[in-house]
């Protein structure tokens, strides 16, 4: 049920896929895009980054929307340890509406992890410590114009793999995909892949390093 909930958390999110950060520590770190820096912006990200964190450490989607959790997220800036902000335009060429508007920011909130237990505790719940099953995605993507296998090494997809990136780190579970090799090795396309069972998924998902296919 655990497993379950936390791959409907991860579809919910899913624009795209590739290799998902997973140290320990980013079990209690959530991230929301604000704009600017200020704790008018700021503070109210809290609640947001506290409720993902809850269901990311617990591996629990259905805290997401219960409000005993919405309660305590409610007042999450006592758990929080640390605030940081990661420019989203660094790099790029300031514009004309530099100064009218203030810029936007990813914001990365670090909560403390003691408290974050002791929360789940109080939601009947407890951190998911154990090691987390490794997820092979195979997607077939259409978007009108071009129809593909999601590949980690394809010319299509890019947005779609920063995307799962970010939905992966979001709820704790290490996600990659098959190469184009991969897929062509098994007789996968674009057309067949949709058709294809685990018994033709699963064994590919083991090649690739993963533990368990999803599709």
């Amino acid at each position: 049920m655990r497993l379950i909930g936390i791959v409907l958390l991860l579809l919910l999110a899913l624009n795209g896929a590739a290799w998902a950060e997973s140290a320990e520590s980013d079990l209690y770190r959530g991230r929301t895009l604000v704009t600017g820096i200020r704790d008018e912006t700021r503070l109210p990200a809290v609640p947001v980054c506290l409720l993902d964190v809850l269901a990311k450490a617990s591996g629990d989607a259905r805290l997401l929307h219960d409000p005993r959790a919405q309660k305590i997220a409610a007042g999450g800036t006592l758990l929080v340890t640390e605030f940081a902000f990661r420019d989203r335009l660094a790099g790029r060429q300031i514009n004309d509406e530099q100064g009218t508007r203030d810029r936007p920011y990813y914001l990365t909130i670090t909560f403390d992890p003691k408290r974050v237990d002791a929360a789940l505790g109080t939601l009947g719940s407890k951190p998911w410590t154990a090691e987390r099953p490794r997820l092979a995605l195979f997607l077939v993507v259409d978007n009108a114009s071009n129809v593909y296998a999601l590949a980690n090494d394809s010319t299509f997809g890019r947005d779609q793999r920063d995307s799962l990136v970010d939905a992966a780190w979001k709820v704790g579970m290490p996600v990659m995909l098959p190469s184009e090799s991969d897929l062509a090795k098994a007789g996968l396309t674009a057309h067949t892949l949709s058709s294809a069972g685990p018994a033709k998924l699963g064994p590919l998902a083991k090649h690739i390093g993963a533990d368990l296919a999803l599709s």
